[in-house]
């Protein structure tokens, strides 16, 4: 009896303990609420340079979707949204996707529409990929004035003709007539059917090619600005007169598609300002001689195949390629501090070949494979 009563005892103490508690815990959220968490506490424009840096450095766009698109910025806090939607930084930076065939395309479009109106009025970075079903170049030439940086480029067809053509004539050659005062980089691919004349673009300085199988295009380039030019798969012969236009050039990729030697028939190329030079072969195929037709008296880096040394009759002779690239650099009167060859198999003997070529540059060598040696 005495421990059935003690039991009661025992519940009857536990039942107000319980009745209790949500007073308690009403309590500690009460005290919880009227905490300032440190980080809500920062002025807005403290926030925005903190969500500013989140994303990747201008000019590279950041994705629509997923966790590292500044879309996330505003699905955390009511307050952050209110910062992230008027910080216009977080939505200058736009690239559409190829549009899939599932529907996708047009929420994109939508959704590139919405970032435009956040990013105010400064300038743009915008990046057009792949095909499409609707028609985004109308989206983007409301915003043409504020161009920056812009690509148009495409996995499946050379051109997106579509797009350079409503920015000029319909009937005409691909002329962008109207002004681009803030275009400093151009990038766009081209199967050479097509004329470009890019017109008012008083910044432009930077211009990516991508070249189709076709016949290279016939473009009126601002060629006296640019210091930077890269074209990917194009002959030396319609190489030769762009270079011999582009004196100001400190950087320049070139993808030269040939299997011929040039015989001297080309004058000398002369480019006073260039510090880097990357030479390709999309074909992987020799030829040799093309190096002889440059004069870069400030070259600092060149990347070069090993096919594209020696000379014709001695394409692979390693003792010819030693001689090709001291003429090189004796005519040019260049110091160079990176030589990068890109060979086929890797010999540690031939870098000591280029280093007696070259002995005032750092000899990398490189594998197709992209895996590279160094001293």
């Amino acid at each position: 009896m005495t421990e059935a009563f003690a039991l009661k005892s025992q519940i009857l103490d536990l039942e107000r303990s319980f009745a209790t508690l949500p007073r308690e815990e009403d309590l500690v959220q009460e005290r919880l609420d009227s905490c300032t968490y440190p980080v809500l506490s920062l002025p807005n424009e403290i926030v925005a340079l903190i969500f500013v840096h989140f994303l990747p450095p201008y000019p590279k766009p950041p994705p629509f979707r997923g966790l590292l698109s500044p879309t996330v910025l505003t699905q955390i806090c009511c307050q952050w949204r209110e910062i992230a939607l008027a910080c216009p930084d977080l939505w200058r930076a736009i690239s559409l996707p190829e549009a899939s065939g599932d529907g996708n395309g047009l929420g994109a479009l939508e959704m590139a529409e919405q970032w435009l109106n956040r990013s105010g009025c400064g300038p743009l970075s915008f990046e057009i990929v792949g095909l499409w079903s609707q028609s985004p170049e109308m989206l983007a030439i409301q915003y043409r004035a504020r161009w920056e940086h812009v690509t148009l480029r495409s996995r499946h067809r050379p051109l997106p003709l579509d797009i350079l053509e409503r920015l000029g004539d319909l009937h005409g050659p691909c002329t962008l007539e109207r002004p681009m005062p803030l275009l400093r980089h151009l990038g766009f691919s081209t199967d050479g059917t097509d004329n470009l004349y890019p017109a008012d673009v008083p910044l432009l300085r930077s211009v990516v090619i991508h070249v189709g199988s076709r016949r290279f295009a016939r473009m009126v380039l601002p060629c006296s600005q640019l210091t930077s030019l890269a074209i990917e798969k194009i002959s030396v012969l319609e190489c030769a007169p762009i270079l011999q236009q582009v004196s100001n050039l400190t950087f320049c990729s070139l993808g030269v598609c040939s299997n011929l030697a040039v015989n001297g028939d080309l004058p000398n190329i002369y480019l006073p300002l260039l510090e880097g030079l990357y030479i390709s072969d999309p074909w992987r195929r020799p030829m040799t001689g093309f190096l002889d037709t440059l004069v870069t008296p400030r070259l600092l880096l060149l990347q070069i195949p090993e096919g594209f040394l020696g000379t014709d009759s001695f394409p692979w002779n390693k003792e010819k390629r030693k001689e090709a690239l001291q003429s090189f650099i004796t005519k040019s009167g260049c110091t160079l501090r990176l030589l990068r060859i890109v060979v086929s198999e890797l010999l540690g003997k031939d870098v000591k070949v280029y280093k007696s070529a070259c002995p005032s540059a750092k000899v990398e060598l490189r594998l197709r494979t992209k895996k590279s040696s160094r001293s």
